[in-house]
C-alpha cells in the first residue's frame, strides 16, 4: 500500500503466508485480561462524584461506551426518534473518508434518564459533559454548605489570569483524573473506565451470548470480546451435563 516494496505478485502473495510473531517472541505481549469494575467500590463512589462525571460513570456502566465517547457526547450527535436513542459520536462521522467504521451506541430508558438534565436547554453543537460547569457545581456546592459567614476577601478567590482554566469537554485523561481525585480522598481502590465498560460487557454476554456483547461493544471480531476475563462458565456446565 505504502508501495515500500516493488509490485510483485508473487512477492505479494509470499507476504500473505507470512506467519505473525507469536507471543512471548521478540518481545511480543499476549492480550491482556482486563477485569471488571468491583461493583462495592462503585457503589462507593458513585454518591461523591461531580454530577457530569457521575453520570458519565454510570452511562459508561449501562451501555458499554468508551471514555471517549461520553467526552464526545453533544445533542446533535444523539437521534432521540425512537424508544431507543441512537448516539453517533462525532469521532466517526467522516468514517467514509478515515476507512473507520461508523459506530452506533444505542441508549435505553436509564441511559436516557440520565441524560435528559445535561440535554435539557443545551445547544446542539455543545458538549454535554463540561469541566468548568463541573468546576462551578463544585464551587457552588462549596458555598452552599459553608458554616461561616463569606468574608468580602473570600467572595472570589479566582485568579485574575489563570495559567490553566478548566475546558468546554472532557477528554480521556481529564475524565480519569476527575475520577480518582475522588477515589483517593475517600481511600477507594483504583476504578478506571474501562473496567466499568468491561463489566457491562461481561454482563451482557452472560445473559444474550458472545455475539450480542460484540455487537453492542462495537467490536469488529468477537475474538476481541474474548479477552474479557468475566467469562460466565455456568452455560456451558450446563451444556456439558446434557450432552457429556
Amino acid at each position: 500500500e505504502e508501495e515500500l516494496i516493488p509490485r510483485n505478485i508473487y512477492l505479494a502473495a509470499a507476504l500473505k503466508q507470512v506467519k505473525p510473531i507469536r507471543d512471548g517472541r521478540f518481545g511480543v505481549k499476549p492480550p491482556t485480561r482486563v477485569s471488571a469494575a468491583d461493583m462495592n467500590t462503585y457503589r462507593a463512589l458513585l454518591p461523591h462524584l461531580p454530577g457530569a462525571v457521575k453520570a458519565m460513570v454510570q452511562l459508561i456502566n449501562l451501555t458499554t461506551m468508551r471514555s471517549s465517547d461520553v467526552c464526545l457526547m453533544r445533542p446533535m450527535d444523539i437521534d432521540q426518534s425512537e424508544p431507543v436513542w441512537k448516539y453517533l459520536p462525532s469521532k466517526f462521522k467522516r468514517s467514509e473518508l478515515s476507512g473507520t467504521k461508523q459506530r452506533v451506541l444505542m441508549i435505553g430508558p436509564e441511559g436516557q434518564k440520565i441524560l435528559a438534565p445535561f440535554l435539557e436547554n443545551r445547544s446542539p453543537e455543545s458538549y454535554l459533559f463540561s469541566p468548568k460547569e463541573t468546576m462551578e457545581e463544585i464551587f457552588r456546592e462549596r458555598r452552599k454548605n459553608r458554616k461561616t459567614k463569606v468574608q468580602p476577601s473570600q467572595i472570589t478567590q479566582k485568579k485574575p489570569a489563570p495559567k490553566r482554566t478548566p475546558g468546554l469537554k472532557y477528554n480521556s485523561q481529564s475524565f480519569y483524573a476527575a475520577i480518582q481525585r475522588v477515589v483517593k480522598k475517600l481511600g477507594l481502590g483504583k476504578i478506571f473506565p474501562n473496567q466499568l465498560r468491561h463489566g457491562a460487557g461481561a454482563r451482557i454476554r452472560k445473559e444474550f451470548g458472545i455475539e450480542h456483547a460484540s455487537k453492542v461493544m462495537g467490536h469488529t471480531h468477537i475474538s476481541t470480546t474474548e479477552i474479557y476475563a468475566d467469562y460466565d462458565m455456568t452455560k456451558t456446565m450446563e451444556i456439558m451435563h446434557k450432552i457429556g
